[in-house]
Order: C-alpha cells, then sequence, then structure tokens
C-alpha cells in the first residue's frame, strides 16, 4: 500500500557490466527465440534486476542429479526443442494441451449400439 505523504519516485535503468553484457544479450536472445520469455518495454516502476552468475551454472541439474545417484537415458533426453510429448500431452512454450492422436482417438470410438451398452459407457 502507499503512503499518501511520500512521493513516488523513478528510478533510472541501471547498466549491467560490461564484462557481462555479451552473455547477458546471448542468453536473453536465446529465451526470446525459446520462447520463455516475451519482449516488453522497460517499466520505471518495477525494481532494478540484479544480474549474477550462479555458482554451478549450466551444470546445476546434472549436480543434482549426481548428487541423489540419477543417471539420464541418452536416447530419451532431449535439448532446446519447441516441445515435446509427454504422458498424452504436449508441453510447449505455449503452454499443455493433448495431444492430437488421443483426440483423434476419442472421435474414432463407436457408439454403442445398444441401450445396455450406453449405459456401461456412461459408468467407466
Amino acid at each position: 500500500m502507499m503512503r499518501d505523504d511520500v512521493n513516488p519516485v523513478i528510478q533510472p535503468l541501471p547498466w549491467s557490466p560490461l564484462a557481462l553484457r555479451e552473455g547477458i544479450t546471448k542468453e536473453l536472445q536465446s529465451m526470446l527465440g525459446d520462447g520463455i520469455i516475451e519482449l516488453d518495454d522497460a517499466s520505471p516502476w518495477i525494481s532494478n534486476l540484479v544480474i549474477a552468475k550462479k555458482k554451478l551454472g549450466g551444470d546445476q541439474v546434472f549436480s543434482a542429479l549426481l548428487q541423489h545417484n540419477l543417471t539420464l537415458n541418452s536416447e530419451k533426453l532431449t535439448f532446446t526443442v519447441p516441445q515435446v510429448q509427454f504422458v498424452g500431452f504436449r508441453l510447449s512454450a505455449r503452454g499443455i494441451s493433448p495431444q492430437m492422436s488421443n483426440i483423434e482417438a476419442i472421435h474414432c470410438v463407436p457408439e454403442p449400439a445398444s441401450p445396455s451398452h450406453r449405459w456401461h459407457h456412461s459408468q467407466a
């Protein structure tokens, strides 16, 4: 809640350190291309962004797997794809949707031939 006796102050946007600027730009372009983030105009009312590299960097996932004695199946492993199929659903930057093959299978189910069959189908 804002207090009536305090005037809001617009903060200038900070500059990222020159040494990190190229890496930041590449990472942001990659995230934009993958649909992870969307481009939006900067707002002076948003808190300043602090950019810092994580200790483990991109190896964080692999370190966690190693720590818990888990392994990956290279035949099932996929990186940087726009969408994946998982337990009957398609996962993408747009969200989760059912696989078309499942929708088609539902449409191809024949209607019950008799009233007793209809009753059995409605109970399933």
